[in-house]
């Protein structure tokens, strides 16, 4: 009986190592060469995409010298020098490609460059940005945000082999909604540096990281719940910018940018019967690959953004694609005391008590 239960708990232990080599999370580096792998044991697994083969490190890359936890989140760098994880125990560990210590004269690898627990609760949200210092050169930034409610900016520059990642600033993102996501905001409307946060509200703001505060907020996709990935899409051969986002729950869908709440913006569709682990992007826009949970499927979506092209066309400018927004709609209730409301405040602000004829059109604002 006691050679039985040793087997069994030899083959318990065994079905735990293999259980723990399963990938949690993925991502190219920009030149397509490497492709990084996180597994449930917390560790980063290097593979060659042209072979399918692991790469042998003089390292191992992996987020505790404990008992390891799975890694959540794994990002890169745009010029792919950094990457960067966060795990089930609130870690966040700082990669770099570089030369190994005595090693000057072999190729560059990934060396492990900095850590810390900076969250009080789970992570929800890990990406890097760049911007330029005062001398115009590129500075790498990485941010993180966590269900704390809370945005932590590290100090890549300052951060060294075995030291701790260092801290350059935080601030609170929500006071009552739990951030879901995060994503660094292109370029388009804002010449600065944003930070774009999603939260189980179905809310999505903008973020200034450097001053800090909050440049715009608008209604999101409500399709299957909150957004929880978020990844920038670059189409071929159009100007126009997309995100692809993901639900914890069976969704993924498009966002047209810049961002302003119009519905017709965005589009949701059902990918896999439950959980949404991960996503990824072609390089040239054309394919998205998603990755389910319990059903151990990959699925391949080509990419077709016309129809969203043609709803915007559709549900009109200004104001009008909001107006189906309220309850009613133009003919409810709700519009039209938002109507009268806005010209009796246009009334009070040129004085009640005349007799003199008032001219009042919709372009007029109150001082007052």
């Amino acid at each position: 009986m006691e050679v039985a239960a040793g087997s069994k708990k030899g083959a318990s232990d065994k079905e735990e190592r293999e259980l723990n080599k399963i990938f949690t999370t993925m991502e190219f580096t920009p030149d397509g060469t490497e492709l990084l792998v996180g597994q449930r044991d917390g560790k980063v697994q290097v593979i060659d995409p042209t072979s399918g083969k692991y790469k042998k490190l003089t390292q191992p890359l992996k987020v505790s010298e404990e008992k390891s936890p799975a890694i959540k989140h794994l990002v890169v760098s745009e010029d792919g020098s950094y990457f960067a994880t966060s795990d089930a125990h609130r870690g966040v560990c700082l990669f770099k490609k570089d030369h190994v210590i005595g090693q000057a004269d072999k190729e560059k690898e990934w060396i492990f460059n900095g850590k810390i627990l900076s969250h009080e609760i789970e992570i929800t949200g890990l990406c890097f940005g760049q911007s330029l210092d005062e001398n115009d050169q590129v500075l790498h930034r990485l941010f993180s945000i966590g269900a704390d409610r809370r945005c932590f900016e590290y100090n890549i520059k300052e951060a060294k082999l075995h030291v701790s990642l260092p801290v350059l600033k935080c601030f609170d993102i929500e006071l009552e909604a739990k951030p879901t996501a995060c994503i660094w905001y292109p370029q388009l409307e804002f010449k600065e540096g944003l930070i774009l946060t999603a939260n189980d509200e179905y809310k999505m703001k903008l973020w200034n990281p450097t001053l800090p505060n909050s440049r715009r907020t608008c209604l999101g996709p409500t399709y299957g719940g909150e957004i929880v990935k978020l990844k920038l899409l670059n189409v071929q051969e159009r100007k126009s910018k997309f995100l692809v986002y993901s639900t914890n729950k069976k969704v993924i869908g498009l966002i047209k940018l810049p961002l302003d709440g119009n519905p017709n913006k965005t589009m949701g569709l059902i990918a896999h019967p439950d959980e949404v682990t991960d996503i990824c992007c072609t390089a040239d826009g054309k394919y998205i690959f998603t990755c389910g949970g319990d059903d151990l499927a990959v699925n391949m979506w080509t990419v077709d953004v016309t129809p969203i092209e043609q709803a915007i066309a559709v549900g009109g400018e200004g104001i009008e694609p909001f107006i189906n927004l309220i309850e009613g709609g133009r003919e409810g209730q709700t519009f039209q005391d938002m109507n009268d409301f806005f010209y009796y405040s246009i009334i009070r602000a040129k004085k009640e008590n005349t007799t003199k004829t008032r001219k009042l059109d919709d372009k007029q604002v109150p001082i007052d």
